[in-house]
């Protein structure tokens, strides 16, 4: 991410925090791409500030807004995931055209990805976790949004006419598959991290309601760990995947395509 966009950032942190009485002498960047986060020292509070490119993302508030009450609802079963501040009102909050949300800093996060089969023990978890959050939103309104938003856009070129048309094929697909719940949206090994001895999960702003699999597939994709490894500890079926595998690809290309235009991290 160009520094310009780190240092707005950096500001609209400290001046959300300023306007809720929070004096921030020492903001330092833990974090920056499409969000910047940065604690904001000598408060026990971590901001982060969204760049996600309008183009694709317009209703920026409902995605902070449903990341704040999915990591809420964990935080109240004691699921070991990053939670909403309790310093400050978690948000989300607008300053300088930016919106910005307040969490709680996480103990020290040691280095190294989790293994595969722990990977897919702790994915199964949060899923049971889960299963009784509310779901009222479209199913997997978020990645369908994302490739959607993107083939509206000047980025898109009549080369993109195969994407469409697979697009068109595999909704009907995906949105039919039910049982449907509250899913982490991203779950992929980044996502995961080793806080204070603790596999926590961070990152939900890709929250939506969709089947497991899509979770499972976005696990079973990626090259950070043994997918398979991760979906047999899981107990997931890998033939049931394939059009979620491909919705995946159709979203990670929008994005992939939408950096290159907007130019970012």
């Amino acid at each position: 991410m160009a520094g310009y966009g780190v240092q707005r950032a950096v500001r609209a942190a400290v001046g959300a925090a300023a306007a809720h009485g929070v004096r921030v002498s020492e903001p330092v960047v833990l974090a920056a791409g499409y969000n910047v986060v940065v604690r904001l020292d000598p408060a026990p509070v971590v901001a982060r500030v969204v760049l996600v490119p309008a183009v694709l993302r317009s209703d920026v508030d409902g995605l902070v807004a449903r990341e704040i009450a999915v990591t809420s609802f964990l935080a109240e079963r004691g699921v070991p995931a990053v939670r909403p501040s309790a310093v400050l009102p978690p948000g989300p909050h607008h300053h300088d055209g930016l919106r910005v949300s307040f969490w709680e800093p996480l103990p020290a996060i040691s280095e190294g990805l989790p293994g595969a089969a722990e990977f897919g023990t702790r994915l199964r978890e949060l899923h049971e976790a889960l299963r009784d959050h509310p779901a009222p939103t479209p199913a997997l309104d978020v990645p369908i949004g994302d490739v959607e938003a993107f083939l509206r856009s000047p980025f898109a070129t009549r080369d993109d006419l195969e994407m469409a048309r697979t697009l068109e094929r595999i909704v009907p697909e995906v949105t039919a598959v039910r049982p449907v719940q509250r899913v982490h949206g991203d779950a992929h090994p980044r996502n995961l991290v080793r806080a204070g001895g603790t596999w926590t999960w961070t990152d939900f702003e890709e929250s939506c309601t969709a089947p497991v699999s899509w979770d499972l597939a976005v696990m079973r994709g990626t090259g950070r760990l043994d997918g398979a490894e991760a979906l047999r500890a899981y107990g997931g079926d890998d033939g049931e995947l394939e059009p979620f595998r491909l919705l995946r690809e159709l979203q990670a290309t929008a994005w992939v395509r939408t950096r290159a235009a907007v130019g970012g991290a």
